[in-house]
C-alpha cells in the first residue's frame, strides 16, 4: 500500500516537472520570437533614420543651389525642394513621400553690434544670412525624424568692385578732398587741420550787401564810389581798318630787324597790325604795339578786347608766347605784369575767339597809360623762323564817376557767413587796402548778420550806437576771444573818407586755429541687377591727430542716396581701416560709398583703395 502510495507522488510529481519544463520553453520560444521582431524592426528603424539623413543632405544641398542661382529665392516660410527642369526650386509647403515628410524652416537670422547671431529679434536682422531648419520625419514603426539646422550666407560666387587709381578716385565728388597718383593711386584730405584762415577778395558783387550808388565791388576791390556825372574813354584805331596810325612799333628784346608792319586785308576783317620775327637761333627777341590812353576819373571800370592769330611759324623754338599789357610807361614790358598770357604757341592759328580782360587795377588813378600787344620768342640752338602773329580789334574802354566820394561810411558784408565747422578758436585779422587818407573800421557778426558786436575795450559787445567798430589792429588783437559756438564768422567794413579819398578794400584775411574735414563720395557703381552688397575692404593710412569713416549708400533708382553705416541708419560709421565690414541688410542695384577726413593738425589721412563685395 506504502509503495503504491509513493508510484502515485513520483507520477505526479513528474507531471508537475513536466508542465513546467513546458512553462519554460514557451517562455523561451516566446522570448526568441520577440528578439527575432525587435532585431527586424530595429533595422526597419535604422533604415529609415540613415534615408531621413541621406533626404536632409539632399534638400540642404539641392537649397545651396537655389541659393546659388538667386540669393532672393530664400525667403521666410516652409517649404519643399521640388526639381523644376535642370535645376531645383523651392515649393511652399512640406511634403510627404513614400512614408517621409521633408519640411525646410527658413527664417531670418539677427546679428548684435558685433556681428554676432543673436535670438530675433534681438539685434539687427541680417539680409545676407538665413537661417534653415530641414526636418524629415516618419510613421513607420513607431515613427521619427532628423533635423539638421545651419546658416546660410550669399557669400559664393561674389564679385567685387575696386578702386584703386587716381582716375577711379578723380570721378567722385570732392568736398576738400583730392585724388593723387602716389602710391598707385589715393585719395586724401586737401586741407589739413591746424592754423587755416578765410580769404575774402571782393571778386563778385553778387556776394555782398552794399549800397551800389555808393560802393563799387570791380576788379578785386571794394571801393568808394565817386558822385559826380560817369566819364569815360577809349584807345583809337582798334580795328587798323586803313593803317597804324595811333599806334607805334618797338623792339622787344635782342634786335635781330623784327618789324611791325600793316598789312591791308586778311584782318578780322580788314586791316591788320603785324609782327614779323625773322629766321635766327639763341636769341630771345619781340616786338611789340603800343598805344597812350589818358583816364580823367580815379579806378575807373577797364576792359581790354582784341583778336589774334598766327600766320608763320618753324618748330619747334624753346618758347613763344603772346602778351598784353597796361602800363605806365611806353618802354620795354616785363611778362610779369602781363594783364594776358597766350600760353605756348605750337603752330599756325586761324584769327581767335575775341579774348576780352578786365584790367580796371591797371588805371587805378588819373593819367596816362600805355596799352601793348606783344610776341615774344626764344630761340633754340637750331636756325628757326620764320614767326609771324597779327593782331586786330585792340580796343581798351574805360569809365568812371567823376567828383567827391560819400561821407556817410557805407558798409559791405558777405551775403553768406564764413562757416569753420571744425573751430577751437579766431586767431588772426587782416587787410589788404588803398585808404589814401581815410579809414576802414570793421563789426564782427557769429548769428549770420542778426546782430554786429565790436570790441568795446573789456569785451565783445553788441552794436548800439553807428561808431561802434573797430579798427584792423583792435580786432587782430582780440579776435581770439570772440565766439565760436555758431563756427560762423561775418564781417561788416565801413569804407570812411572826408570826400576826397577814395577809400579801396581789396581784401581781408580771418586765421582760425581747428581741425579740418573733408569728404568724398565715389562715383556709382551699376551692379546690372538688385543684389547683395556684403562687404567693404578699405587701405587707409592715418595718423593719432587724423580720423578716417565710411558710409555706404544702395538704391534701385540711381537717384535716392541716403548713407548709413554699419547698424543701417545714419548715426554710425565703418571704421577699421583693411579689415572686412560685413554690410547687413543691403540690397540694390546702385551703390556709393563716401568717406569722411578729419584733421586736428597738419596730417592729411588717405584712403589708397576701396573693394565693395557683392553677391547675386
Amino acid at each position: 500500500m506504502l509503495i503504491k502510495t509513493f508510484e502515485k507522488e513520483a507520477k505526479g510529481q513528474a507531471l508537475i516537472e513536466l508542465i513546467i519544463g513546458f512553462a519554460i520553453l514557451t517562455i523561451v520560444l516566446t522570448s526568441i520570437t520577440f528578439l527575432v521582431i525587435g532585431a527586424r524592426e530595429a533595422r526597419e528603424r535604422a533604415a529609415n533614420i540613415l534615408a531621413a539623413q541621406n533626404a536632409s543632405i539632399f534638400q540642404s544641398e539641392a537649397l545651396r543651389s537655389v541659393r546659388e542661382s538667386d540669393w532672393n529665392n530664400l525667403q521666410n516660410g516652409v517649404y519643399h525642394i521640388e526639381q523644376s527642369g535642370d535645376s531645383w526650386s523651392l515649393v511652399a509647403g512640406s511634403q510627404t513621400l513614400v512614408g517621409f515628410t521633408r519640411q525646410i524652416d527658413i527664417e531670418d537670422t539677427c546679428r548684435d553690434d558685433n556681428s554676432s547671431i543673436v535670438d530675433c529679434p534681438s539685434g539687427r536682422i541680417d539680409g545676407s544670412t538665413k537661417r534653415v531648419t530641414v526636418t524629415i520625419s516618419w510613421s513607420l514603426f513607431f515613427g521619427g525624424s532628423t533635423t539638421n539646422t545651419y546658416y546660410l550666407t550669399r557669400y559664393l560666387g561674389n564679385a567685387t568692385w575696386v578702386q584703386t587709381t587716381k582716375a577711379d578716385f578723380e570721378t567722385g565728388t570732392h568736398d576738400n578732398t583730392t585724388a593723387d597718383k602716389k602710391k598707385g593711386g589715393l585719395v586724401r584730405l586737401d586741407q589739413a587741420g591746424g592754423t587755416q584762415s578765410f580769404t575774402d577778395n571782393y571778386d563778385f558783387g553778387g556776394a555782398y550787401n552794399y549800397d551800389l550808388n555808393k560802393i563799387d565791388v570791380t576788379g578785386g576791390f571794394a571801393q568808394l564810389k565817386a558822385q559826380g556825372p560817369s566819364e569815360s574813354g577809349q584807345t583809337t584805331n582798334s580795328g587798323f581798318d586803313a593803317d597804324t596810325s595811333g599806334w607805334t612799333f618797338a623792339v622787344w628784346g635782342n634786335n635781330i630787324s623784327q618789324t611791325g608792319n600793316f598789312q591791308a586785308s586778311g584782318g578780322n576783317p580788314g586791316g591788320y597790325a603785324e609782327i614779323n620775327l625773322p629766321p635766327k637761333k639763341k636769341k630771345k627777341s619781340g616786338g611789340y604795339w603800343y598805344q597812350p590812353f589818358t583816364t580823367t576819373v580815379n579806378n575807373p571800370t577797364a576792359t581790354l578786347t582784341f583778336d589774334w592769330r598766327v600766320t608763320s611759324y618753324d618748330p619747334t623754338p624753346d618758347s613763344f608766347r603772346l602778351y598784353a599789357f597796361v602800363d605806365t610807361g611806353s618802354g620795354t614790358p616785363n611778362t610779369a605784369n602781363a594783364v594776358w598770357d597766350s600760353g605756348e604757341i605750337t603752330g599756325t592759328t586761324s584769327w581767335s575767339s575775341t579774348v576780352t580782360v578786365d584790367v580796371s587795377s591797371r588805371v587805378t588813378n588819373t593819367g596816362t597809360y600805355y596799352l601793348k600787344v606783344a610776341v615774344f620768342v626764344d630761340y633754340p640752338n637750331q636756325n628757326r623762323g620764320p614767326y609771324t602773329v597779327g593782331y586786330d580789334n585792340v580796343l581798351l574802354s574805360w569809365s568812371g564817376a567823376s567828383g567827391s566820394y560819400p561821407t556817410d561810411n557805407p558798409t559791405i558784408n558777405r551775403n553768406v557767413s564764413f562757416t569753420a565747422p571744425s573751430i577751437t578758436s579766431w586767431e588772426s585779422f587782416g587787410e589788404t587796402s588803398e585808404t589814401n587818407g581815410g579809414s576802414i573800421r570793421y563789426q564782427l557778426s557769429d548769428d549770420d548778420g542778426t546782430t554786429w558786436k565790436y570790441f568795446n575795450g573789456s569785451s565783445w559787445v553788441t552794436v548800439v550806437g553807428p561808431t561802434d567798430y573797430n579798427d584792423e589792429q583792435t580786432l587782430n588783437n582780440e579776435i581770439s576771444s570772440f565766439p565760436t559756438a555758431s563756427n560762423k564768422i561775418n564781417v561788416k567794413a565801413f569804407l570812411i573818407s572826408d570826400g576826397s579819398q577814395q577809400v579801396r578794400l581789396d581784401q581781408i584775411i580771418i586765421g582760425f586755429i581747428g581741425s579740418s574735414i573733408g569728404t568724398f563720395t565715389s562715383s556709382t557703381f551699376d551692379a546690372d541687377k538688385i543684389v547683395g552688397f556684403n562687404r567693404i575692404i578699405w587701405t587707409e593710412n592715418n595718423t593719432p591727430n587724423t580720423t578716417i569713416r565710411l558710409q555706404i549708400a544702395t538704391n534701385t533708382d540711381n537717384s535716392t542716396w541716403a548713407y548709413v553705416g554699419p547698424d543701417g541708419t545714419s548715426n554710425t560709421y565703418f571704421t577699421g581701416g583693411s579689415g572686412s565690414i560685413p554690410l547687413t541688410s543691403v540690397s540694390g542695384r546702385y551703390f556709393q560709398y563716401r568717406i569722411y577726413f578729419t584733421s586736428s593738425n597738419t596730417d592729411k589721412p588717405d584712403v589708397e583703395d576701396v573693394t565693395v563685395n557683392y553677391s547675386p
